[in-house]
């Protein structure tokens, strides 16, 4: 009996050293806010909106329910990130009320949290308030911003496979998502050995049927700690899509696809898509996020001009727009001056 005892002693030893390193596994967390329980308006999501505090006290809870999972399965170390970019110049989630047995990701740049984030010394991924990819009918359903809609050697992406695929260089696997029902579905696809706890469902894109927040909380904790339980006697793989790669991007409009064509290497694939080859993963995601966003971002401003034209004082604001760039024009140039220094930040939460 002692030899069978010290054997399951031994087996179970082994199953604690399923993930990498021999120790308690160490987590990072990402947050998004448009998955996030109790959020069935794009209002609590946006900073300056009223509601957008409000939309912070959710994120809080449900970040904090999946630290409790995270710690009730066994892990070691939490380090949290924000990956929603509302604009407020502080992370998104409250601080302050963080369960302090995880800590919040500072740097002293700014840095890209999909891709800067993960390194080796994670062990999993985990991704709370999230949603679904750009062209699904999923609760404010997106990939990256607004405008764009990702397909990969034809595999369409929302923006936990970014995560994932960006993971993946280390070897992390992802292994607990929330989110809503759309959201689950795709989850459960590409991530079947993935955790996935549903918070809420979606109506449409614009709204979305809430579930009690006591059972919301209940879910993303379980399926935290069952993610971990799993980690820790599965061999969890990373998801990866192999390059190299095409990259088709599709707009909302056809002077969207326009404007982004005119990055070089880029071409028009039809009306409102544009595509272009890269054989590095994180290359395409550079290309696209800080080249061919960028331009499309500048047509906005056609979307205001649209907005103004519909004004009943529509033709003063526009004699009054063209008498400013005029006046521009008759002062001339402003004298030159050495170019100013930024005030230097301690720290930062991403790219702002």
């Amino acid at each position: 009996m002692r030899k069978h005892g010290l054997l399951l002693v031994v087996f179970a030893a082994f199953l604690s050293l399923s993930w990498r390193g021999g120790e308690k596994p160490r987590v990072l967390l990402y947050y998004d806010m448009e998955g996030i329980s109790g959020i069935d308006k794009s209002d609590y999501t946006r900073f300056g909106n009223p509601l957008y505090r409000e939309g912070q006290t959710l994120l809080t809870q449900d970040v904090n329910a999946a630290i409790r999972g995270l710690i009730r399965g066994g892990v070691g170390e939490i380090m949290v990130t924000d990956a929603h970019d509302s604009g407020n110049p502080e992370p998104d989630i409250f601080l302050e009320d963080m369960d302090p047995r995880a800590r919040f990701e500072w740097r002293d740049r700014p840095f890209r949290p999909y891709i800067d984030s993960p390194n080796d010394s994670y062990d999993a991924i985990v991704c709370i308030g999230m949603h679904a990819g750009a062209g699904f009918s999923g609760f404010l359903s997106h990939t990256f911003t607004i405008e764009p809609l990702w397909k990969i050697n034809g595999l369409e992406f929302n923006e936990t496979m970014i995560v994932a695929q960006s993971a993946a260089r280390f070897g992390i696997p992802l292994i607990m998502v929330s989110g809503d029902d759309v959201l689950g579905v795709q989850i459960q696809e590409i991530f079947p050995k993935a955790e996935y706890a549903i918070v809420k469902e979606a109506v449409d894109v614009s709204s979305a049927t809430l579930f009690p927040s006591e059972e919301a909380m209940r879910r993303i904790e379980d399926a935290a700690a069952a993610a971990v339980e799993k980690l820790q006697k599965e061999a969890l793989e990373p998801w990866s899509l192999p390059g190299p790669y095409r990259w088709e991007i599709s707009f909302l409009s056809e002077r969207q696809a326009e404007w982004a064509s005119i990055y070089p290497g880029v071409e028009r694939v039809n009306s409102i898509t544009v595509g272009f080859n890269v054989t590095d993963w994180i290359h395409g995601y550079e290309v696209s996020t800080e080249k061919v966003i960028p331009l499309v971002r500048r047509e906005r401003i056609y979307v205001l001009q649209d907005i103004v034209k519909e004004m009943p004082e529509a033709q003063q604001i526009m004699q009054q727009f063209e008498e400013r760039l005029l006046q521009r024009l008759y002062q001339g140039y402003p004298p030159v001056r050495p170019v100013p220094t930024p005030e230097p930040q301690p720290r930062y939460h991403g790219v702002r």
